[in-house]
């Protein structure tokens, strides 16, 4: 009994998929073992416990065949499954049937995904109709912004008119208060004193204005180094000669006699002074530090001392013409002019505050209709963003209902319709099963060493018997079995679920292609000697199993590794069987030892 079993144990290895042929083998082996213990007899072969090898022929180049299970699958395949709590509301085929793409299979009903739509339309429905109400809102209050905008601009427009032409009124009636009537020769003195002592007064805050500026006399401390970096740097020539203007002014100011010559001629000189002043501002440079708002504040602040420099020039003028003319006049009053003078001074205050009030309510107005924008766009970008939101919902509730019309991806037959009508079924529940076995493929699984040989367009044996083509290589291997899938053309007359062997030629390119390699678990290395273990089929056990050969030792001279193989430059020739697992077992040359499996072709 026990000399049958390797022939049985090989014939069932051949005749049954990998997968499964050793487990069935290995149950043969066990009840043909307790049948032989029954025997009549009695007797049993003492069981040998020796080295288990594995062996390949030797042969030349880089090559190796693998031979795997592969797994026959359609082409196609899909799986409906239940996504809610639904029943079953009408069923248009059965299993077994042929259907076409698109063709309806199934109708479910779904309580919680009808109303979930339902809301989903009616929040869309609200946030569409909130969106354009916005938008209305949005727009008048942009164009009563516009509107108030130019309202403002139009009555700026028509005060700054008006009062250009009060302003002229008011000065001729001054005027003509000063030319019809005169002041008596006392009064026309008093008013000429008060015009030469405001011109002292005119002329020290002007200087002492532009020295706070410029920082010429000695009170001063000096420039500071923004100034001096910055004020009227693009011509300091003409800086300096401001500064000798000004001192000059100052020291006629110190001498100052109160006529009205000497006014008139300190006047003149302030101004000219003044408007050196004006030059050096206009050659300085704007930083962060001195910037050119500050500059244009300057400028502004020399231009009023210049201009009350010409006023008061003007009133001296005034008050020494009035006392000339009250020399010759008399019982003529000053309080006509003093009355014109303040009545003048009245209309023009009015009227510069009346165009301040204009202007602030034109910059009132260009601020809200920027407000108006800003918020017209912000509230456009929010509604904008819940209709985006209902759309999302309301595609995703529409998803979940169309999923509920079980329709066929492709055109295919029903593998599997366990579903009744009326039925409910629960989330994850399967409803049917679509297969398109017109065109099936061969699926197997290689380890991370084999798949770098493995590539689309590469033929392999299919059952020993027929070629198919490899089509699909996975690019990375499954996180829990880390190999890789592969995929193969199948034979019309493979079934979906069939077992089938699949043989692949794994070939590395070498430079020559005569040359001899072998796997590196073939090799031993010690201190002495690098040697291999070959098996030899020449009867030494002539009473032993059919499965127990001799293990003979062979040095060798190694060569290149090509990563799991090493070159054999010489001690092994062709066809001769080395044992490449369960060497490391075996000790002494010519040790018996059990073949593991039949060589196959490497």
């Amino acid at each position: 009994m026990k000399t049958l079993l390797p022939t049985i144990t090989a014939q069932v290895q051949r005749l049954l998929p990998t997968r499964r042929r050793k487990v069935i083998a290995a149950l043969l082996i066990i009840a043909l073992l307790l049948a032989a213990s029954c025997s009549p007899n009695g007797s049993q072969e003492p069981k040998q416990h020796l080295p288990e090898v594995t062996v390949v022929p030797i042969v030349p180049g880089l090559h190796q065949t693998l031979t795997t299970t592969g797994t026959v699958e359609a082409n196609a395949s899909a799986t409906f499954l239940a996504d809610a709590v639904s029943t079953v509301q009408s069923k248009e085929v059965e299993i077994g049937d042929t259907v076409k793409q698109g063709q309806l299979i199934a109708v479910l009903q779904a309580k919680e995904v009808a109303e979930e739509l339902r809301t989903a339309k009616a929040v869309h429905t609200q946030t569409v109709q909130s969106l354009t109400q916005t938008r209305i809102t949005a727009q008048q209050a942009v164009q009563e912004a516009q509107i108030a905008l130019k309202t403002a601009n139009i009555n700026l427009e028509k005060l700054q008119k008006e009062t250009a032409a009060k302003r002229i009124q008011a000065v001729e009636t001054r005027n003509a208060a000063k030319l019809n009537f005169d002041l008596s020769i006392d009064s026309a003195k008093t008013a000429l004193e008060n015009q030469i002592r405001t011109t002292q007064t005119t002329v020290k805050d002007a200087l002492t204005d532009a020295d706070d500026l410029l920082e010429y006399s000695p009170v001063q401390e000096g420039l500071t180094f923004t100034k001096e970096t910055h004020l009227g740097v693009r011509d300091p020539a003409h800086k300096l000669k401001t500064f000798d203007a000004l001192n000059l002014s100052y020291s006629a100011l110190a001498t100052f006699k109160p006529t009205y010559e000497e006014s008139i001629a300190l006047l003149n000189r302030t101004e000219g002074a003044l408007q050196m002043v004006l030059t050096v501002l206009q050659n300085s440079v704007s930083s962060p530090e001195y910037t050119q708002v500050t500059i244009n504040q300057n400028f502004d602040n020399i231009n009023g001392h210049i201009a009350a420099l010409r006023t008061v020039e003007s009133n001296l003028n005034t008050a020494k013409r009035s006392l000339d003319t009250a020399r010759k006049k008399r019982g003529t009053t000053s309080q006509v002019l003093i009355d014109a003078s303040a009545a003048y001074e009245s209309t023009i205050a009015a009227l510069d505050a009346g165009l301040a009030r204009a202007e602030l309510d034109v910059e009132r107005a260009k601020t809200a209709l920027d407000s108006a924008i800003a918020s017209a766009a912000a509230n456009e970008i929010g509604a904008r963003s819940t209709l985006e939101s209902a759309k999302g919902s309301l595609n995703q509730a529409q998803i979940l209902q169309d999923k509920l019309e079980i329709r066929a991806p492709f055109a295919g037959r029903v593998q599997q319709f366990p579903i009744r009508i009326g039925q409910e079924l629960q989330p994850g529940q399967l409803v049917a099963a679509v297969e398109d076995a017109t065109r099936s493929k061969i699926v197997t699984f290689v380890s991370s060493n084999q798949i770098e040989s493995i590539a689309p367009g590469q033929t392999v044996v299919v059952d020993g018997k027929h070629t198919e083509t490899v089509y699909s290589v996975s690019p990375s291997a499954d996180p829990q079995t880390q190999k890789y899938r592969v995929e193969l053309s199948a034979n019309a007359a493979l079934l979906p679920g069939q077992f089938v062997d699949v043989d692949i030629a794994l070939v590395k390119d070498v430079q020559d292609v005569s040359a001899l390699y072998v796997p590196v678990t073939a090799v031993h290395i010690e201190a002495a000697q690098t040697y291999v273990w070959l098996l030899s089929t020449e009867g030494a056990f002539p009473n032993a199993s059919r499965d127990i050969f001799s293990a003979v030792k062979r040095t060798v001279q190694i060569g290149t590794v090509e990563g799991k193989f090493v070159e054999i430059l010489s001690g092994v020739k062709q066809k001769e069987l080395l044992i490449t697992e369960g060497g490391r077992a075996i000790t002494t040359n010519n040790q018996p030892v059990r073949l593991h499996s039949l060589p196959t072709t490497r």
